[in-house]
């Protein structure tokens, strides 16, 4: 909501959907409360109802997780969704809801590029191809977010998932900087000097999965190095900045409350 213009809008309301649908699922979990159960196969259908679906079309199985406006997909959104999907198959037992993250992983791995170890940052829905982010100085990115490529693996006994996985965490060995984040790829040029705050949950955390794959301690250390940026950029009173810059520098009023939450994940596997 936009308290200077008065205007509401939307922003990714596929893939938070799909974020949402894991807290709502582990609320019910914890109560057993049906109506928890009610809203996230409420959120599922939603979900669904955004696959392609239609077997004439060339994007069939494609996730529409738009997400700043509705051309394009976010490839790297569109995996953070699955893991939703995954906890309601749980859930209720329905492969439904298995098949339906299944179909739009393999939509989004039809473009990994395995000499890159990267997948392009978006899709062209009309265009129906995919497209690299115009801040981004590489074909793509690093599409290592919940370790969802790795469930998929372990979920249908398809290894292409986990290999690309693996593909990419190599090469985010190879890009990161600062120790512990990933300041060249997007959603910012890094040239701004920007970091989001998540860049170490996306891709710092995914690779203790890559250390219990390989037992390659590189993988390890890295998610160490991540569990650090977070510390050395908390507040003292436990917040975080959005977009804190190279320097640690950040606007005045720009807390993000997310910055808290997945430090504090992070920090507790890795004192696990």
């Amino acid at each position: 909501y936009d308290t200077r213009s008065g205007i509401w809008s939307l922003n990714g309301p596929v893939w938070h959907t799909g974020q949402a649908m894991r807290a709502v699922l582990i609320a019910w979990r914890r109560t057993q409360d049906p109506t928890l159960l009610e809203a996230a196969l409420a959120m599922g259908e939603y979900v669904a109802r955004n696959v392609v679906s239609d077997p004439n079309d060339p994007n069939r199985g494609l996730l529409l997780a738009y997400e700043g406006d509705n051309v394009t997909i976010n490839n790297q959104t569109a995996l953070e969704t699955l893991p939703g999907l995954f906890d309601l198959a749980d859930a209720t037992g329905d492969e439904r809801w298995l098949d339906l993250a299944r179909q739009a992983g393999d939509f989004v791995v039809q473009g990994y590029l395995p000499d890159e170890g990267l997948i392009p940052d978006h899709y062209h829905v009309a265009d129906a191809r995919f497209v690299p982010d115009p801040d981004n100085p590489y074909p793509g990115r690093i599409m290592l977010d919940d370790a969802a490529l790795v469930t998929l693996t372990e979920r249908t006994g398809d290894v292409r998932y986990r290999d690309a996985f693996l593909g990419m965490a190599e090469r985010g060995l190879r890009e990161e900087d600062p120790p512990g984040n990933w300041i060249v790829f997007p959603p910012w040029h890094a040239d701004t000097g920007r970091i989001h705050i998540r860049c170490s949950w996306w891709w710092g955390r995914p690779m203790l999965t890559a250390f219990d794959l390989t037992g390659d301690r590189r993988f390890f250390d890295a998610a160490v190095r991540a569990g650090q940026w977070y510390t050395d950029h908390q507040n003292l009173d436990g917040g975080f900045y959005y977009a804190p810059l190279r320097n640690g520098r950040h606007g005045s009023f720009a807390l993000a409350t997310s910055g808290s939450a997945v430090a504090a994940i992070l920090w507790a596997e890795l004192y696990a």
